[in-house]
């Protein structure tokens, strides 16, 4: 992650805007490092506030991936967006 969080929600920001444009680009994000630290940014976002608009982009690039049907969510996922809380503790 980059120092500074502003310089971070525009870098995640340009990857969810790809995702979100195609099919195929969203596979080649996917199948890369780069889906990994999406992944580690949406479970890390409640820690630091600071970084809260690089948390809901990185979720924006998971949610196109979801859309074109490349990922799936978990049960504890789903189980989170129902009830609005977190199963992970801080």
């Amino acid at each position: 992650m980059h120092g500074d969080a502003e310089t971070q929600r525009r870098g995640l920001m340009a990857i969810a805007n790809i995702m979100q444009s195609s099919n195929k680009l969203c596979s080649e994000i996917v199948s890369s490092e780069v889906f990994r630290v999406l992944v580690a940014i949406t479970k890390l976002g409640g820690v630091n506030q600071e970084r809260a608009g690089s948390t809901e982009q990185a979720k924006r690039a998971l949610q196109a991936a979801e859309k074109f049907g490349l990922i799936k969510a978990t049960d504890r996922e789903l189980y989170e967006r129902a009830n609005n809380l977190t199963t992970i503790s801080e």
